[in-house]
Formats: C-alpha cells, structure tokens, sequence
C-alpha cells in the first residue's frame, strides 16, 4: 500500500532542469495526481539535487502539498531513508521517482523494500488510490516536532510536548466506525495483532490475508458484537491535533467473565510512534480486566506518566470539532436497550442522535419506570424513537417488574402517561411496536399493552411496526453470544433493521426539518 510518494524535480516534474536550462513548467497532468492523491490521504516529499529557494519558487502553488523536503546537493540515497524514517513509515509502503537510474539504484541500496520508478506516468497510470482523507497537516506537525526534538533527548522532548490522548469506549465508537477501519486495514508498524477486517466472501474462507489475521466482518459488525469491548485513541499535544490514532478491543466471554479479557486489536498509527501511547493505553487496560491475555511482547515498558488521559465526555465537544462532525446539542435520542447503537450507527443522522448507553446507565428507559417516578426525559432532545416492541416482554424480571397487577387499566395508565409527558415537555416521539402475532394469544398482557399503544390519539405521537420474522438467518451481531434472557431484542434480523432505521430517518427527516 502506498503512502508516501518521494518526487525527484528536474526531468520529472517538468522537462527541463532549474540550474541547466529547458523547460521549467510543472506538468499539469502530476500536479492534478498530487492534489488528488493528497486527498486520498497519500503524503508527498521531494528529494532532489537543486537549490532550496529555487524550487520553492517553482513550486509555490503546490509547496505545502510536501513534508520534510530534501532539497541540496548531496546524494540521495541516505536522504530518502531519512525521509522515510522522518514519516514513521516502511520503505515497503514508499515509491521513489527519480529520472536517473543511478539515483533509484542508490536509493534502494539504502532501503531494500523500496518501490521506484523512472518514468513518473509508468507509475501514476497504474496506481490504485486509498480510499481516505488528506494526513498532509499530520505530518507538518512531525515536521515542526522533528525540528523542536532534534535539540533535546526523547524523554524531556515529551514530556515538554504536553501529550493527550483519549479513550473512546464501546458503543461511542460508531461515529468512528470508517476510521477505525481504515487504520486497522493500513497499519502495520505498530500493528501489534497483525489484525485485518475483511467482510468479503474471501475472509470466510481463509484465516489470514497477507500475513495478518482476518477479523471477517466490516468494523461496524465488530463494534456492534456484545462480547467484544472497543477502544479507539485520540491524540494531541502543544503542537497539534493528531485524531484516532489507536483501535483496541477486548473480547470477553460474556457478562459473568468480564474480568478476563483477551486483546484481539491493539492497532496504533505511526503517526505517534515513540510517543509511548501504546504503554498509557495498556496500563488503563490492566486497571479494567484484572487477566488480560494476549499482550504483545512487542510493547515495551516505557514510562508514560507524562501523557494526560482524558475520558470521551470530557472532551468530546473538542474531538468532534476537530473531526468535523457535528457538535452541540444532539436533536434526537434512541431509546432501545443494547440495540440503541446499532439503529444509531445505520442512521444517516448518526451524528445528531444521541444512544441510550445500556451498559453505564444504572436505569434504562422503560414506561412502567416513567410512570412511577423513577425517570423522567427532561434531559432527552426534543425527539423521541422508542423502541416499544422490546417492552411485550413478560417472562423477564427485567420487565414489568414494579406493580404485580398487570391490567388492562394499568397499561392503559403507563401509556397515557408517555403520551401526556411527550406534550407536556414539547417533544414529539416515534413508537416502534411489533406486528400482531400468534403469541398473542399466549398472554392477555399483549394485547392490553398493543391496545393501549395502538389507541392512543395524540398528534405528537408516530407509530411504525416491525415485521413478524421467522427466518433469522442474519442474526443482529449485538447477540453474538447465545444470551437467552429477553427474547423480545433477539428475534430481528439485521436487514429488519436496517428496514426499520430508514423510515426513522424518514420521521427524523421530517421533524428536524420542520
């Protein structure tokens, strides 16, 4: 995977040469590949043999394109290993472009691994792009460290870097889902499980691709799983903001066994390599799983006292400003237990919906506690999605728990008084029911709560229905674990929920605009 590109000048960027004469006009066709492919998220750097003020002359409409430019008059083969060792990269994931022959040769006498080319068009036609976004601003701030450092040993460089990060846990990372993606599948130095997500008919069929071990499913699957816990990093210090940095996560063996955890994704980019944020991470993990398995002995024992850990909510305005994401106030909230972040994550308002966290809230959202004072949703956004179907549950103590004498009346009661706090507070709200179904019949109690929810008459109340399945071939990844305890979460399919999130966005599409 290519993700630095090093240009040689004179004879590639142009014709001609700055100090010989000819044509000195930069060609139109590499200049538009190194805008694009900066988009992309490839990195740029110039090694040639010219004067430094010359050449950013010439290159004045495209100079800050390049980082860590090598612009004199001695050989090239050293600089393009600094080059490379200056961006934290592998000159396996480097391509060098230089005219001379001479130069390519020198150059990979240097670095074995290296990809070069003569001809700068033999390699722009038949590269395939990333699919990513520009890291050009990351690595200017590596270039402004890399200045500060070299006048300082490591140890007192970081500790004056003022260093941050912070730990994005479980079901927060679903904003994050692309990014955590793309750096497990691009990272390698400090890939320490030598992990891939892979989603493709390939990955089931086959346990490792190119030397590391296939995770077969995209990120969001894997995120959504209720046996695994996520960790994503973000990182900055006094000289810049460096994003998600890092991915983790544990895989436990369900509720009873929390305390054992095993490390399937230690992932960080190379961005901060040296920084010792591997070791912070991995101290915070052991104060959370008293046994963690799986520890790669490829992690040091560095001190990393000197770096401030920070929980998400206490920053979490900052990093979503800096992603450019959406800030503020969220305008809606899921209310559907453990899968609150799975409709969240298919939503294309992802970013302005708010989840009901499951797994730290002490009470989850549920009528009969509306109703008798144990909650209340004067802190909810103004719209509402509950997902009421997961309450026609009534073989669970989890449900229904606070009043013995389940009647017709009581339903009635525990329903009109959702209805009259949704126009007392000024909210609107969309009720997911189920569909009538034979198990109805089971239990009277399905029908005195599907009545009360069915007739009530209240302009500021929606109601959508999912669908009786039978068929549960593509079971949601939230029930990775064969947890039999509410049956009324475990019984839709995953496409049902995509089904079923598009016409929230339809509701939400409506009342946010409006």
């Amino acid at each position: 995977m290519v993700k630095l590109i090093i240009w040689d000048i004179d004879g590639v960027l142009w014709k001609g040469s700055i100090t010989e004469g000819g044509e000195t006009t930069l060609d139109p066709n590499i200049v538009a590949f190194i805008q694009q492919s900066e988009k992309f998220g490839i990195i740029h750097s110039i090694c040639s043999i010219n004067n430094l003020h010359s050449v950013r002359k010439h290159l004045s409409d495209i100079w800050d394109l390049f980082v860590f430019p090598s612009i004199n008059l001695e050989p090239k083969g050293h600089r393009v290993k600094q080059i490379i060792e200056n961006c934290q990269l592998r000159d396996v994931d480097v391509v060098f472009i230089d005219d001379n022959i001479i130069n390519t040769n020198e150059a990979t006498f240097y670095c074995p691994n290296l990809t070069t080319y003569n001809n700068p068009f033999t390699f722009i036609n038949n590269v395939d792009l990333p699919i990513g976004k520009s890291r050009t601003n990351f690595y200017k701030i590596l270039e402004q460290k890399h200045i500060v450092k070299s006048n300082k040993d490591n140890i007192s460089f970081l500790k004056d870097s003022d260093i941050h990060i912070a730990i994005v846990e479980r079901y927060d990372n679903i904003s994050f889902q692309n990014r955590i993606e793309e750096l497990v599948n691009r990272s390698n130095q400090l890939n320490y499980s030598k992990t891939i997500f892979d989603n493709t008919q390939y990955s089931k069929e086959t346990k490792y691709k190119n030397g590391k071990l296939v995770i077969p499913s995209s990120a969001n699957t894997y995120i959504l799983r209720n046996d695994v816990s996520s960790y994503s990093v973000f990182a900055w210090d006094k000289y810049g903001y460096y994003g998600l940095i890092g991915f983790i996560s544990i895989e436990t063996k369900g509720d009873k066994h929390t305390d054992i955890g095993n490390i399937v994704n230690f992932v960080f980019s190379c961005r901060v390599i040296n920084m010792h944020i591997e070791n912070k991470c991995l101290e915070y993990l052991k104060q959370q799983y008293p046994v963690l398995l799986n520890v790669s002995d490829r992690i040091q024992n560095l001190d990393s006292d000197f770096i401030t850990l920070h929980s998400y909510q206490e920053v979490k305005d900052y990093i979503l400003e800096k992603e450019s994401l959406v800030t503020g106030n969220s305008k809606a909230i899921i209310l559907a237990n453990c899968l609150s972040p799975a409709y969240t994550s298919y939503s294309k308002h992802i970013h302005n919906i708010e989840t009901e966290i499951w797994y730290k809230d002490n009470l989850t959202f549920q009528t009969d506690r509306l109703y008798h004072g144990l909650i209340n949703i004067d802190g909810y956004p103004n719209l509402i999605v509950f997902a009421a179907y997961l309450e026609f549950v009534f073989s669970n103590t989890n449900y229904w728990n606070i009043e013995s004498n389940h009647t017709e009346t009581y339903f009635n009661n525990v329903v009109n008084n959702f209805s009259k706090c949704i126009n007392d507070t000024n909210r609107k709200a969309l009720i997911i029911l189920p569909s009538k179904s034979v198990e109805f019949d089971s239990d009277i109690r399905y029908q005195y709560l599907y009545d009360a929810w069915t007739n009530l008459s209240n302009p500021n109340i929606d109601i959508i229905y999912m669908p009786n399945e039978t068929v549960l071939d593509d079971k949601h990844p939230v029930n990775f674990l064969n947890i039999q305890d509410i049956e009324g979460i475990r019984k839709y399919s995953r496409k049902t929920m995509h089904d079923i999130t598009k016409q929230i966005d339809e509701w939400l599409d409506s009342n946010i605009l409006s």
